[in-house]
């Protein structure tokens, strides 16, 4: 009688979370829903209308190159619009909160004088491969940054992360609950998974990823947390005119350490060329002189963990989750990256000694 009881104490416990996990989706979802009809709201006197964006989302789709795609989470097309370029980007229904963060963040952005797409009109569409979210942006004109930046483009580069790490809490709480958190335990996930994955790293790198664990303990050493773009590599930045940067794909936007931006930036965007380091940091902490001391005292650490952190992003990737609908890169390329990557991050820590 006793394991009865105690058998439905334990069903019971596990329903009691299951519904708690279920009413917390259902939470989200509303939050989301309100984010997105909130940010729409504002475009409803913009051209196209609502009722002329669906049509032209049904005419996409229309098209069988793009009818018979596989269920993406969200995609762009270039389209015509009165004679003008724009970009179509569509989410499937689940992406609610991503669509809605494009259209915050690409005001945020062209408030700050950034060279970003603007959200021209949103809409909730039926198509033939079901219910989807479609945004037409204003298109941004420039050249792919498919190398590093030169320092002619570095203090635009610096002015663009800054308008990020300018958003207010104030700000942040308006948006509504549409924003990704990558706190420490989403570092410390990463490292520990490259630790845990064997063959991932030699003994000298694993030594690496347990001292950088430690360094996470010191608030010194994390700073101040941001919003941030959360995808910003070489794909997803143009050349525009002689020396501006355009950002493109607004919508995975996190709040994370700010720091990480400045070491990605120093690190991969503009390959520590010492020129360009000096005109980005000189455009950064104009606009933010209070971080300049915190990121002299742990800028090599900080660009040593991001190389870490892409390194095991390379080697875990198809076990990780993997492109959807296309091949991922083949194990050998992936091997080469991920080696560039934890080479890098040997050199700055030699400097760091």
């Amino acid at each position: 009688m006793h394991r009865t009881r105690r058998g439905t104490r334990h069903r019971n416990g596990r329903s009691g979370m299951k519904l708690k996990a279920f009413l917390r989706g259902l939470f989200r979802l509303r939050s989301h829903v309100a984010a997105f009809h909130r940010h729409a709201k504002a475009l409803k006197t913009n051209s196209p209308s609502r009722k002329e964006l669906r049509s032209i989302v049904r005419a996409h789709f229309a098209d069988p190159a793009h009818s018979s795609e596989g269920k993406r989470t969200s995609e762009v097309a270039r389209v015509s619009v009165g004679g003008e370029q724009c970009y179509l980007r569509i989410y499937r229904g689940r992406s609610l909160a991503m669509a809605a963060r494009n259209m915050w963040i690409s005001r945020v952005l062209s408030a700050s004088g950034i060279h970003a797409p603007v959200t021209r009109q949103a809409c909730i569409a039926w198509t033939k491969r079901g219910f989807c979210l479609a945004l037409l942006e204003t298109e941004v004109k420039g050249e792919p940054a498919d190398t590093p930046l030169p320092a002619a483009f570095a203090p635009d580069m610096g002015r663009a992360i800054s308008a990020f790490h300018s958003v207010g809490p104030d700000e942040l709480k308006r948006a509504g609950r549409i924003h990704l958190r990558m706190g420490v335990p989403a570092y410390r996930a990463m490292l520990g998974r490259g630790l845990r994955k064997a063959g991932l790293l030699s003994p000298e790198r694993n030594a690496v990823a347990r001292e950088a664990l430690r360094w996470l303990e010191d608030r010194d050493f994390v700073g101040d947390v941001a919003l941030s773009h959360g995808d910003l590599h070489l794909r997803n930045i143009l050349r525009v005119g002689e020396d501006g940067i355009g950002l493109l794909d607004l919508d995975g936007a996190c709040i994370r350490p700010l720091r990480h931006d400045l070491a990605l930036a120093e690190s991969i965007l503009l390959e520590d060329s010492p020129d360009a380091v000096k005109a980005f940091e000189d455009s950064y902490f104009q606009a933010h002189p209070e971080q300049a001391a915190g990121w002299k005292r742990h800028r090599t650490r900080w660009l040593a963990l991001y190389n870490l952190f892409m390194g095991i992003k390379f080697l875990e990737y198809p076990t990780r989750s993997g492109l959807r609908n296309r091949e991922g890169l083949p194990e050998r390329k992936r091997r080469q990256r991920a080696e560039k990557y934890l080479r890098r991050m040997e050199r700055y820590l030699t400097e760091a000694r």
